[in-house]
């Protein structure tokens, strides 16, 4: 996937803010004056993850860190919290930039009960969205996502897992092919 991530034409955060993340839905199928129940996230997190495009293996076991926080621009809390997040260095809320002034990787999203939507972006190179599904204690979570180059062919699936603090767990199976 590096190959892949390295084509293409820089979009903004504007652009993908305007696409629109997932919000929450509630039992009742209304999601008129339902409130959304979820936890704090906050932090920092390792995440493990595997990424595989037409059935080949393009990252396997890849560490990756991000630092979660709130979105000071979230005006309707009771659709779900909204947070901003970055890649990182390592476990510091020093997002990367590169070149400076542009963040490496980062995003936005919503978390509605344990699933946290996002869509997040590294510049010239990949946009990705999916979900990350936090157990119980908001420490650990699972992940899917979709991942689209800019600028020319190419995208596919990545799977993970994440903690806060460190210590992630290997990434789940994905099904494909090693690259040759």
């Amino acid at each position: 996937m590096t190959a892949l991530r390295t084509l293409g034409l820089v979009l903004s955060m504007t652009a993908l803010a305007a696409i629109g993340v997932g919000g929450c839905s509630s039992d009742s199928g209304d999601d008129e004056g339902d409130d959304c129940d979820s936890f704090d996230i906050e932090g920092g997190y390792e995440e493990r993850y595997s990424c595989e495009t037409d059935g080949v293996c393009t990252e396997t076991d890849v560490t990756f860190y991000i630092d979660i926080r709130p979105d000071p621009n979230d005006t309707n809390p009771a659709d779900g919290t909204d947070y901003t997040f970055c890649e990182t260095s390592g476990l510091g809320p020093l997002c990367i930039e590169d070149p400076p002034g542009t963040f490496k990787f980062s995003g936005s999203g919503t978390i509605c009960g344990d699933t946290f939507t996002w869509t997040a972006i590294s510049p010239g190179n990949f946009t990705e969205s999916g979900t990350w599904t936090f157990a119980d204690d908001g420490d650990t979570f699972m992940k899917e996502s979709t991942y689209v180059s800019i600028g020319g062919p190419g995208g596919g699936n990545c799977v993970g897992s994440g903690r806060r603090g460190g210590g992630a767990a290997p990434p789940p199976p994905i099904d494909c092919v090693p690259a040759e």
